[in-house]
């Protein structure tokens, strides 16, 4: 199938590429930096990079929009765009797969990061409040190796 290609599309791809490359990228920085944040747990901070996250997120699926409909005029779906003729053009596309790919990793790694940290957080909050027996069941033993219900849980005033 002949490829409706003119240098007119070819630009309009390319400038399209480059603009979601360079949001993609800014998104990775971003995913990035909630990661250091969620660590350090410096929530004041982590409000202002979820919201530029957020942002950055529409921004590139607009864009994506945009390239799809780009792409398509230009003859080259995505299942083509590996075919363009202009190996600037293929270039492109390899570096936004991997900058996507990266995206990807980083966001699932920051999803296992703050279940790991609510987890932890559950388990804090039960010992603190002595139903840490729900949580991990009972770990108090007397000294026959048996567990004592009378002492998997205290009160302030009895401790």
């Amino acid at each position: 199938m002949p490829k409706a290609n003119s240098d007119s599309q070819t630009a309009d791809l390319k400038a399209v590429l480059q603009n979601q490359h360079s949001t993609a990228v800014q998104l990775r920085r971003l995913l990035e930096q909630e990661h250091t944040l969620v660590q350090q747990r410096d929530s004041a901070r982590l409000i202002s990079v979820v919201e530029q996250k957020q942002d950055t997120v529409i921004a590139l699926e607009g864009l994506e929009k945009q390239r799809r409909d780009t792409a398509d005029r230009a003859g080259y779906p995505d299942s083509e765009l590996m075919h363009h003729p202009s190996a600037e053009l293929r270039d492109l596309w390899k570096q936004l797969i991997c900058v996507i790919r990266d995206c990807r990793e980083a966001n699932l790694a920051n999803h296992a990061l703050i279940e790991a940290s609510k987890a932890f957080n559950s388990r804090l909050l039960a010992i603190l409040t002595g139903s840490a027996e729900e949580i991990a069941g009972p770990s108090q033993y007397d000294p026959g190796g048996r567990t004592d219900p009378g002492t998997t849980s205290r009160s302030f005033g009895s401790a």
